[in-house]
């Protein structure tokens, strides 16, 4: 019966784990396309895959943290954490103050939308029949 048990939690975290790392890469693409729309707007690549990489374990423990929270809490609440730590690289790496707030407004919206389809479509619906 542990064994059962472990095994469910294991593969419950692995879900989540899949869950987001395609949820950011959404995001990463639409944030992608974006940064192409204007020189201004231009990162070197390698920022891509670092929004992959940590968007994915940022969304992934700020859902551990606020997984027993209303769905909007849930939505609004892991978006503003991964947006908001995605930026700090930006800032310490010397970009505008103006530049970090338009794409942490950005990034925030982009990960509200992604997020709010991801989990009413997707992962809420999977938890819900897994149980």
């Amino acid at each position: 019966m542990a064994k059962t048990k472990n095994k469910l939690k294991k593969s419950y975290y692995l879900v989540l784990l899949i869950f987001f790392a395609l949820a950011v890469a959404v995001f990463d693409f639409v944030d992608y396309l974006i940064h192409g729309l204007s020189p201004e707007y231009s990162v070197p690549s390698r920022y891509f895959t670092n929004k992959l990489l940590y968007g994915t374990l940022y969304a992934f423990v700020s859902y551990l943290i606020l997984k027993n929270k209303r769905f909007w809490t849930r939505v609004i609440g892991i978006s503003a954490i991964t947006g908001i730590l995605l930026q700090v690289r930006y800032f310490i790496e010397g970009y505008s103050v103006e530049f970090v707030l338009e794409f942490m407004a950005i990034h925030f919206a982009i990960l509200v939308l992604t997020l709010w389809l991801g989990f009413k479509y997707v992962l809420d619906p999977y938890l819900k029949r897994s149980n």
